[in-house]
C-alpha cells in the first residue's frame, strides 16, 4: 500500500471488515497528526496498530535517494519496492490470507511470493493510472516543449515500470481501474479484458456548506486549475487560450510549480498562480469558482475532478483526465492538447453563463452518486465477486 489518496484502499477495506494487515513502507501512527509536519503528515494512517507493518529504514532511504538522484530515476522506486518486500512478506506469509492487494508498479514481488502459495489467496491490483504504453504516447506528443535530456530521462522511468506493470498484470486475478480511460488503456496495451473492474473514487466535501457564489452570475467568471502546474496537465493549453478572455473569464491556478521557471513565468501572464496551498484553501477555491478547468494529457481519475463537482463546480476536461463528467451536462469533454475545442468551451460559458447553475447542480448530483462514503462498498463488490 501507499498513502495515495489517505490510505483510501486500506481504509476501504478495514471498513468493509476484510483487512488482514497492510503492508508498506512508511507508516506514521495516527496519533502524530497533529505533530507531524510538512510531507510527513499524510504518512499518519488511522488504522488498528496490530494491521499495520511497514519498513521506515526503507522509506526514509527511499525518499532520500528519490532527493540524490533527481527527477525520473527508476532505480529508487525499484530499490525501495523489493526491500519493502524482503521486510514485510514474511509476517504476510504467517497470516495466510485469502486476498493480497496491491497497487501497480509495487506489487511484483508481493504477487511473486504468493502467486505459488497453496492454497493460493486471489491476487487484487489497482491500477491507479493509465498504462505506461499511454504513457509514452504522452511523451511523444509533449516531446517539443522537453529538452532532449529531459524526454530520454522521462522515457527511460516510464520503460523501467513498464515491464513491472505488465508482469503484474499476467499475475493478478482482478485488476481494479478507476476509470473508462484507464480500462479502455490497459485492453489496447494488451491486458485480458475479463479481469477489469471500474471502481470509480469518491469525494465528501468536509461539510455541507454552500457556496455563496452563486454559478454564473457574477463577471468575469472564474475558472480554477488545481494540480502540479506542467505540461502533462495542460497548464501551456490553457495560458495559450487564457488571453482572449481577459476582462470575462479569470483563471487561478493552484498547485506545485514542475514546469521550468522559464515556462511558469510565462504562464503567469495569463493565467493568476498561486503555487501550492494548503487544502483548506483549495476548498475555499472550490467554493468561490464557477467551473473547473483539467486539460490533462494523461491521469487514472483526477481526485479533484471529483472534489470541484462534489462543491458544485461544472468541470471542463479531457478524455484522458478519467472523469465521472457528461458533456454538456455537468461539464464538458474536449480532446488533450485541442486548444481550438477549449476556447470554444470557454466562449459558450462566456456567452450564456446561466447554464453553470443547472451545471451546477447536476456536478453535485454526479459526484453524490460516488461519495466516499461509498467508495468501500464498490471496492467490496469489485474484489469479491
Amino acid at each position: 500500500m501507499t498513502a495515495r489518496r489517505d490510505w483510501a484502499v486500506a481504509r476501504a477495506l478495514e471498513d468493509g471488515g476484510v483487512l488482514l494487515l497492510m503492508a508498506t513502507d512508511l507508516a506514521l501512527p495516527h496519533w502524530l497528526t497533529r505533530r507531524a509536519k510538512g510531507p510527513l503528515s499524510r504518512y499518519t494512517v488511522d488504522l488498528p496498530p496490530e494491521k499495520v507493518i511497514a519498513a521506515p529504514l526503507t522509506g526514509f532511504a527511499y525518499r532520500a535517494a528519490m532527493r540524490l538522484a533527481g527527477p525520473h530515476k527508476a532505480w529508487p522506486h525499484l530499490w525501495a519496492a523489493k526491500r519493502t518486500a524482503a521486510a514485510v512478506l514474511p509476517k504476510l506469509k504467517r497470516q495466510k490470507p485469502d486476498i493480497v492487494f496491491g497497487l501497480d508498479t509495487g506489487a511484483v514481488e508481493l504477487f511473486e511470493a504468493f502467486d505459488t502459495a497453496s492454497p493460493r489467496p486471489k491476487l487484487v491490483l489497482e491500477q491507479c493510472v493509465a498504462p505506461r504504453t499511454a504513457q509514452l504516447k504522452m511523451l511523444e506528443r509533449l516531446a517539443p516543449y522537453f529538452p532532449a535530456e529531459t524526454y530520454e530521462a522521462r522515457k527511460a522511468y516510464t520503460l523501467a515500470h513498464k515491464e513491472r506493470e505488465e508482469r503484474e498484470w499476467q499475475m493478478a486475478d482482478v485488476i481494479v481501474v478507476p476509470s473508462d480511460f484507464v480500462r479502455e488503456e490497459l485492453e489496447a496495451a494488451g491486458c485480458d479484458p475479463a479481469k477489469l473492474r471500474l471502481v470509480p473514487y469518491g469525494y465528501t466535501p468536509p461539510d455541507e456548506s454552500a457556496s455563496s457564489r452563486k454559478r454564473g452570475a457574477q463577471l468575469p467568471l472564474k475558472g480554477l486549475f488545481v494540480g502540479g502546474v506542467d505540461h502533462r496537465k495542460g497548464v501551456h493549453d490553457l495560458a495559450a487560450v487564457a488571453e482572449a478572455f481577459r476582462g470575462r473569464i479569470e483563471i487561478d491556478v493552484y498547485g506545485k510549480y514542475i514546469a521550468p521557471e522559464s515556462d511558469i513565468a510565462e504562464w503567469g501572464r495569463t493565467l493568476t498562480l498561486h503555487g501550492p496551498r494548503p487544502f483548506s484553501e483549495i476548498v475555499e477555491a472550490y467554493r468561490q469558482s464557477d467551473f473547473l478547468l483539467l486539460p490533462s494529457y494523461l491521469e487514472g481519475s483526477a481526485l479533484v475532478v471529483y472534489e470541484a463537482m462534489a462543491h458544485g463546480l461544472p468541470a471542463i476536461v479531457t478524455r484522458e483526465t478519467g472523469s465521472i463528467v457528461t458533456d454538456g451536462v455537468d461539464g464538458f469533454l474536449i480532446e488533450a492538447g485541442d486548444r481550438e475545442a477549449l476556447a470554444r468551451t470557454l466562449q459558450r460559458l462566456a456567452d450564456d453563463p446561466t447554464q453553470l447553475g443547472p451545471m451546477s447542480e447536476a456536478a453535485r448530483r454526479a459526484a453524490g452518486e460516488v461519495s466516499d462514503e461509498t467508495y468501500s462498498d464498490r471496492l467490496m463488490k469489485a474484489i469479491l465477486s
